[in-house]
């Protein structure tokens, strides 16, 4: 059985949230064990995941600037303790965090998906963050078709590169 770990930052009240909510309930438990795993608050969509009986586990929060920039390290931990072979990541810090971990540790696959749609107009922080981290997935995940085309020109990715969900 495959082990996945979902990160995310948050799992407060949103679309990306409520696509990890979806996942986690309609994976085939027949063949993957799932957990979540959040960078930041566990949230309401957190507190009924734990509610209904699935895991969540959180990431220790650093209030030191420098600490927080290596949250990968505790990713890191929480990856070899569960034993966890993919990590699918969905908000940018948890594609840099997963990414990190991917290029650290053996046999780590990553998967992201993009969920704003508002390329190119977003914080440039962010979209070089993206570009940078997206180049170190197995597979890169889009929620629409325009999202795929903009994502892919955004980032001069080839076709192909983003698979897309409707």
């Amino acid at each position: 059985m495959k082990n996945i770990l979902i990160v995310t930052s948050a799992l407060e009240i949103g679309g990306a949230e409520r696509v990890i909510a979806n996942l986690v309930r309609h994976i085939d438990r027949d063949r993957y064990n799932v957990t979540v795993c959040h960078l930041n608050e566990r949230g309401v969509i957190g507190d009924e995941l734990l509610r209904s009986g699935y895991r969540v586990l959180g990431i220790r929060r650093h209030d030191d600037p420098i600490r927080r920039y290596l949250s990968f390290l505790g990713l890191r931990e929480v990856v070899r303790e569960n034993n966890i072979h993919l990590l699918h990541s969905h908000t940018t810090y948890s594609l840099a965090d997963s990414s990190m971990c991917r290029m650290t540790m053996r046999g780590i696959r990553t998967v992201h998906t993009f969920h704003r749609g508002n390329y190119p107009n977003h914080n440039r922080r962010y979209m070089l963050m993206e570009r940078v981290f997206s180049r170190a997935c197995d597979r890169l995940i889009a929620v629409g078709i325009e999202q795929e085309k903009k994502i892919r020109s955004v980032f001069n990715l080839k076709p192909g590169s983003v698979r897309t969900i409707l």
